[in-house]
């Protein structure tokens, strides 16, 4: 899997089919770091890394103070034809409707 950043988003590539990842609550982003197929971002009150795993991704979330944000949102960008499901331990599949 590619991993590409630009300005907020984290772009994942796999088998030419890309997904645009909008990194939540993102203030700074000369925080936003690419290290060894992970992105990081440091935050005051929080840390987000995404990491390329098996068969997808996984998100980190490290709130560190009481003074962090309360909600968080991953918003994605899918291709045409392409849909979210979620199953009952909440984990998100993106699967091809074709």
């Amino acid at each position: 899997m590619d991993i590409d950043m630009s300005a907020k988003n984290v772009i994942f590539t796999k088998n030419n089919v890309s997904i645009d990842i909008s990194m939540p609550n993102q203030k700074n982003t000369a925080m936003m770091k690419n290290l060894d197929g992970q992105v990081v971002s440091k935050e005051k009150y929080h840390d987000v890394v995404i990491q390329s795993i098996d068969g997808g991704m996984r998100y980190i979330l490290n709130i560190n103070s009481h003074k962090a944000d309360r909600s968080y949102d991953f918003k994605m960008a899918l291709p045409t034809g392409y849909r979210l499901t979620q199953d009952k331990n909440g984990n998100v599949t993106i699967l091809n409707a074709s």
